[in-house]
């Protein structure tokens, strides 16, 4: 049985297809515009609009799993994000597919009254940090409520903020960008608070080995295993990976990102990240390794390494 990835061409979807593809299974793809993927072997390409509901279900027919990779920019989540969400959802429900969901811990209230490091705990918090977590978390609550209405299984991945090959959330790409550059590497308020990192090729792996598994429950949140790291942290282990030696870290005020707000998208993106980077804090992956004791993550500078070299091949593109 095929598998369908939707958002093929994005960070989330395409590190999904990449890896399928290494894997040997049989891969289909929901594009409206089927020319912006090379053609592969093992891939069906499908000619199609995911805000439109009837394209993701006739994709998703006969279908073990579908991989939902979707997004929008952040001025759009809602309605349009919300409804491509919905799409894959009622797909998953008529096929019986397996559907796996990138989520964040945007979409959680952190608890910092338990032993450092704090974590974030499950069941899910009924509140939330920001209006993207509110977002998030009204599409986590539609999963739950497919799953038990029609015993389909979902799967929503706890990450935090995603690089790798095709990453280009306006949180990160400035700072590999500004790293290629030899620049001071921009950060989200205090560089000595922690924040936690996941290599997309990583996530996708996980993905695809909890979709593997069998007698799970049908609704799970998985926490996926990451890199916590502080600014100073990173932005030294970016400077090593390019080559460019000891990078500074660029602190990004609050008031200097609220201002942007007004007039940049990218700056509207990371102000309302602003709630997660006030608090140091990481989820508690214990449970995925001993589900999945076998998964490794990829070692910190061959993760930036495949990250930048992604970044330098589209520059010269």
């Amino acid at each position: 049985m095929p598998h369908l990835v939707l958002g093929a061409t994005g960070a989330f979807g395409g590190a999904v297809l990449r890896e399928l593809r290494r894997r040997g299974e049989s891969v289909r793809v929901l594009l409206r515009n089927p020319d912006k993927l090379p053609k592969m072997e093992g891939v069906e390409v499908i000619r199609g609009d995911a805000l439109h509901r009837g394209a993701v279900i006739d994709a998703a027919k006969d279908c073990e799993s579908i991989f939902q990779g979707l997004n929008a920019p952040l001025s759009r989540w809602r309605p349009e994000l919300v409804l491509l969400h919905e799409s894959a959802i009622e797909a998953a429900g008529l096929s019986g597919a397996t559907l796996v969901f990138p989520g964040t811990f945007y979409s959680v209230r952190p608890i910092f009254d338990v032993p450092l490091p704090p974590q974030v705990w499950e069941p899910m918090q009924l509140d939330f940090v920001s209006e993207l977590g509110k977002i998030r978390q009204d599409m986590e609550a539609e999963l739950i409520q497919n799953s038990e209405l029609r015993e389909v299984r979902s799967i929503v991945l706890r990450s935090g903020d995603f690089f790798g090959p095709g990453v280009v959330n306006p949180i990160v790409a400035p700072m590999f960008q500004a790293a290629l550059e030899g620049k001071p590497v921009p950060w989200l308020l205090n560089p000595d608070i922690a924040h936690l990192f996941h290599f997309v090729d990583d996530v996708a792996r996980l993905a695809i080995d909890l979709v593997a598994l069998r007698d799970r429950p049908a609704f799970e949140v998985v926490n996926v295993p990451g890199q916590l790291l502080s600014g100073h942290d990173w932005s030294k282990s970016l400077g090593e990976a390019s080559g460019k030696g000891k990078l500074p870290v660029q602190s990004l005020g609050t008031l200097r990102l609220w201002l942007g707000a007004f007039f940049s998208e990218e700056r509207r993106h990371q102000a309302a990240a602003l709630p997660v980077w006030k608090g140091s804090y990481q989820v508690d992956d214990r449970p995925t390794q001993r589900m999945l004791p076998g998964f490794q993550q990829t070692p910190l500078e061959e993760a930036l390494r495949a990250t930048l070299d992604w970044y330098r091949s589209e520059k010269r593109g």
